[in-house]
């Protein structure tokens, strides 16, 4: 299942280390299973906001830049579950 995960570099809420091991964790999963590093790239995708990609200073707000980037809404609505028509 492809996922893009998105956070802010200093989010007061969550700290990043979470996101960025989620990923890590993800990667090697998909890895050990026999997928090739560019499946995983595809299948993994991690996207970390500096301060400035925000317009209200709220760090933990990640929606906001990752709504605005038209790259990850395309990704994400190029998606289909395996097994589904189209894939």
């Amino acid at each position: 299942m492809p996922v893009w995960i998105t956070h802010g570099e200093h989010d007061h809420l969550l700290n990043v280390s979470g996101a960025r091991n989620s990923t890590a964790a993800l990667r090697q999963a998909y890895a050990a299973r026999g997928k090739t590093p560019e499946q995983v790239a595809e299948l993994v995708r991690y996207t970390e906001y500096a301060d400035a990609a925000f317009s209200v200073p709220d760090y933990h707000a990640a929606f906001g830049p990752t709504y605005e980037d038209r790259d990850i809404l395309r990704w994400l609505l190029d998606q289909a579950k395996p097994g589904n028509a189209g894939d």
